[in-house]
């Protein structure tokens, strides 16, 4: 993940050629825009989860099926994603699991 310049007049962090347009700024602001649906601590650090919809490379025309992203970021560590969902909507509406990574630690350098 990283963030880029430019993206639309606003900076966006990037996933996979995928964004999330950085929130407002403020105490209790999330890192990006998006619906915020939880929050946890991961490894120590507060992470808040924002979802959003994102393209299903894996739909076709006769399976048109929706995906979203998850992401869980930790604003003591510059907003740096500890946690990342993918889920793909079945056939019967349900979303399920198709990625996640999460990471298993975290080392800070001077």
């Amino acid at each position: 993940m990283g963030v880029v310049s430019g993206c639309g007049g606003e900076t966006c962090l990037s996933l996979n050629n995928w964004f999330f347009v950085r929130a407002a700024t403020g105490p209790s602001a999330p890192c990006a825009a998006g619906e915020v649906v939880g929050s946890e601590t991961i490894l120590g650090h507060p992470t808040t989860a924002v979802m959003r919809p994102m393209p299903n490379a894996r739909a076709t025309p006769n399976r048109p099926a929706e995906a979203r992203i998850t992401m869980w970021m930790a604003p003591d560590l510059g907003c740096f994603a500890l946690r990342v969902a993918i889920e793909e909507q079945q056939p019967e509406g349900a979303f399920r699991l198709v990625s996640e990574k999460q990471a298993l630690s975290v080392k800070m350098r001077p």
